[in-house]
């Protein structure tokens, strides 16, 4: 499975929702969303999203911290 997380060090939802995923053990890459090479990867999974954390699963954007832990609890996120 092909994980992304699009973050910042200084965002708290960013840092909750890697804890969480950690604690789920589920596996993904941290990518910062502060280098612009990696804004250009966002908006090709996510356009229009000015906003992070943003998670996307197997090229899939899941979306951002309610939304991944939703994915998780209903099932669709393993």
């Amino acid at each position: 499975m092909n994980n992304i997380l699009f973050g910042k060090d200084n965002c708290p939802q960013c840092v909750i929702l890697k804890n969480y995923l950690d604690e789920q053990g589920i596996k993904y890459d941290y990518v910062d969303a502060t280098i612009p090479r990696n804004q250009i990867l966002l908006q090709q999974y996510a356009p229009g999203v000015r906003s992070v954390p943003q998670f996307v699963s197997n090229d899939k954007l899941i979306g951002d911290t309610k939304a991944v832990m939703r994915a998780i609890g209903n099932g669709t996120l393993k």
